[in-house]
């Protein structure tokens, strides 16, 4: 059990160095899709929103790191 936890750990860890950019992309996406659960009739609002929500958070993200 201790392997399996190690390996999931290690590949979150690959995957997701970043956190907060993590977070608020998955927060971002779930915001959308519950949009998309209660107004299925406009799929393109969603896609908008990912259009210009996800390099937003990128580009926040790399402020945010030049800051530091």
């Amino acid at each position: 059990m201790k392997i399996i936890t190690d390996v999931v750990h290690s590949i979150a860890n690959a995957s997701f160095a970043d956190g907060h950019l993590a977070l608020a992309t998955l927060l971002l996406v779930i915001f959308v899709a519950s949009i998309l659960h209660f107004l299925p009739a406009f799929p393109l609002v969603g896609g908008l929103i990912l259009l210009f929500g996800c390099p937003l958070i990128l580009g926040a993200t790399v402020f945010k790191a030049k800051r530091r």
